[in-house]
């Protein structure tokens, strides 16, 4: 596969390319093993990542929502004839609520204008591999989109940092450059998947962007000397605390630390 430049690929040709990517990385970050399993046993997208994928779809590529998505708001019994019919009209489409076109796509349309964009481009550089969501060339912004149950700050500032998003970033950023092209900012669209499927747009601190290029550079450390040596470390190990989170920290200058 050609490197350090924007492909078109699609979504087989992409996952079939060697290349280390986010969802890899992310596993490694818990333990080796996770990770060697995963790349081990790959699983079906869950129904959250199937209606993300939708999302993505009409967002990004209105041009192939209708040959991938029946759209139908009907609750679908399989067993009836209205429910086969149903079934049978959508082929090998995915069946999805009217809503993803009609309530979503208006509302980001109003805070991003995507179509003037790069949009789901593969770049592969050195032993890595991503596929962006969108690039503004004209600003050097990377956009990513998110779908999320709470697009609040507290609520999704909270799962940046859980699922390691900071890592995502980093990796999208350095996928970027390698192609010799700016980068200026990091934002990510998030769309809720209940109602009312609220939309916003986050950027991503740079400070934060910079500590993702520490951990990623650690970790894709990791993975190469794991892969040299053909050993896969799990975290189970003796001596694990669990410490009292500083919250709850209510002894603090209170009463000596005992051993038990």
């Amino acid at each position: 596969m050609e490197k350090n430049v924007m492909l078109l690929l699609s979504d087989e040709e992409y996952f079939a390319a060697p290349g280390l990517n986010y969802s890899s990385i992310k596993n490694f970050a818990i333990s080796a093993k996770h990770y060697k399993w995963a790349l081990d046993n790959p699983q079906a997208p869950s129904a959250a990542q199937e209606w993300g994928s939708a999302v993505h779809c009409a967002i990004l590529r209105p041009d192939l929502y209708e040959t991938l998505y029946y759209e139908c708001d009907e609750k679908i019994d399989r067993r009836t004839k209205e429910g086969k019919a149903i079934v049978e009209a959508a082929g090998d489409r995915q069946i999805v609520p009217t809503l993803i076109r009609t309530t979503i796509v208006p509302e980001v349309q109003k805070l991003v204008d995507f179509s003037r964009m790069v949009r789901e481009v593969s770049i592969f550089w050195d032993d890595c591999k991503t596929k962006l969501d969108a690039y503004d060339a004209e600003t050097g912004t990377i956009y990513d989109i998110k779908t999320t149950t709470e697009s609040t700050p507290d609520g999704f500032c909270k799962a940046f940092q859980k699922l390691k998003y900071y890592l995502q970033a980093a990796h999208y950023t350095a996928a970027v450059r390698a192609t010799g092209a700016p980068v200026t900012a990091f934002r990510i669209l998030t769309v809720e998947n209940k109602p009312p499927y609220d939309v916003a747009v986050y950027t991503v601190d740079p400070l934060y962007v910079r500590y993702g290029e520490q951990e990623l550079q650690k970790l894709l450390a990791g993975i190469r000397e794991c892969e040299f040596n053909d050993e896969w470390q799990g975290i189970a190990r003796n001596g694990l605390m669990i410490p009292l989170p500083n919250y709850l920290n209510v002894f603090e200058n209170s009463v000596s630390i005992v051993n038990f």
